[in-house]
């Protein structure tokens, strides 16, 4: 017998919770609208994403086996290689913790977040596996934050996510404005001016991050608080780190987990009153069990199953004709088939039993058949020479 499992597909709509990026606030927000930076539980998911380079979810809303595609709009980068910057190059350091200024020609990893050139993003530079150290030895690349829609297929395999996005981007968000600006002199809506805030808060994040220090805010009227060291941001000579060489993908592969992070980290299919839904068009797939069966192997087991039962039925006809009576195994039968004067002459003195009994009596043969008692012919245990063949 074989077991296959053949998947079967049904299409299935849950409701499941969900919030847009105008209803929160990934900022910390001081009086008059003044924006105080992220917010300490982006910082901490920021940093958590970029650690374990996984996309943080909540359990399948769906199942253990199902996909479903998720459509929203959400902050992204686009990396691109650019030729190093002059002031990269021409660049010198002053390291606090050496005492002094670093060594150009010893750097191995820059980054640079300012305005250049009119665009507004960050710049990385960075030594290449095989290559030189040194800012003029350096590869780089600028990304740049658009506002885009993200198309994401979310596929379960036995609980195990997978995630396929593709994007349509929009116009570049470079042009930062304060949360008061957006509301006071643009004149956004509060929901696009939250959306701006957040998209920004969540690049700035990463950006400060890949600048290697991070701000644990404190207080509300603290823009800065704890400065925290990631990397040692110019001089990273006695670390001697190795960099992928699709380091551009990789921080692409940044912003896009941690946006997915904040949308699917909270997702429920059992949603209070109070928080936003959207239907969840699934296709879940079962594997039910199927058998196939092997004729010849079928055949072989249950046909030595049949022919020993035939064999044994064929035994005991047998010994029902010759017999001529059938019989249990009850204590009655076997009372009413050892009680016989016969017997009770040879057993007299050894009703105790155990060591009681003689040798002569363990040794002695019986045999089951007619016997002729007192009362007349009946069929008992005795010995051979008073037992008489039920058939002649």
């Amino acid at each position: 017998m074989e077991v296959v499992s053949s998947p079967q597909t049904s299409i299935q709509q849950i409701n499941a919770t969900d919030f847009e990026f105008d209803e929160i606030e990934l900022f910390n927000q001081g009086s008059a609208y003044t924006y105080r930076g992220p917010s300490d539980d982006l910082q901490r998911l920021v940093f958590r994403v970029f650690v374990s380079t996984e996309i943080i979810s909540s359990p399948s809303p769906c199942g253990s086996n199902c996909s479903y595609d998720f459509e929203f709009f959400g902050p992204a980068f686009q990396c691109t290689v650019v030729d190093v910057l002059p002031e990269i190059i021409n660049a010198t350091f002053y390291n606090t913790s050496m005492g002094g200024a670093d060594e150009p020609s010893l750097t191995n990893y820059i980054s640079f977040t300012e305005d250049y050139q009119n665009e507004t993003g960050i710049w990385i530079a960075y030594a290449p596996p095989d290559g030189n150290i040194g800012v003029g030895n350096l590869e780089t690349f600028f990304c740049a934050m658009f506002n885009a829609t993200y198309n994401t297929v979310i596929t379960y395999m036995n609980n195990l996510p997978n995630y396929n996005t593709s994007f349509t981007y929009h116009g570049q968000l470079a042009n930062w404005t304060s949360y008061a600006d957006d509301l006071q002199v643009l004149g956004l809506s509060y929901d696009l001016a939250t959306s701006r805030q957040n998209f920004m808060s969540i690049t700035q994040q990463i950006e400060t991050m890949l600048a290697g220090i991070t701000y644990q805010t404190t207080f509300a009227d603290n823009t800065e608080g704890t400065q925290i060291a990631l990397f040692g941001v110019n001089d990273l000579t006695g670390v001697h780190p190795v960099y992928p060489t699709n380091l551009p993908e990789q921080i692409e592969d940044l912003m896009t987990n941690v946006t997915l992070s904040l949308r699917l980290r909270n997702q429920s299919t059992q949603p209070s009153d109070d928080q936003q839904t959207f239907i969840i068009t699934a296709s879940i797939t079962a594997y039910p069990a199927r058998y196939n069966y092997a004729v010849a192997v079928l055949w072989e087991a249950y046909g030595t199953a049949i022919a020993c039962t035939a064999v044994c039925i064929l035994v005991g006809s047998c010994m029902l004709f010759i017999n001529g009576v059938d019989a249990d195994r009850s204590f009655s039968q076997i009372l009413v088939t050892t009680r016989h004067e016969s017997l009770d002459r040879v057993c007299a003195g050894q009703d105790r039993g155990g060591e009681f009994r003689s040798d002569e009596l363990r040794r002695l043969p019986l045999k089951y058949g007619r016997i002729q008692t007192i009362e007349g012919p009946r069929f008992a245990f005795a010995t051979s020479d008073e037992v008489e063949a039920f058939r002649k």
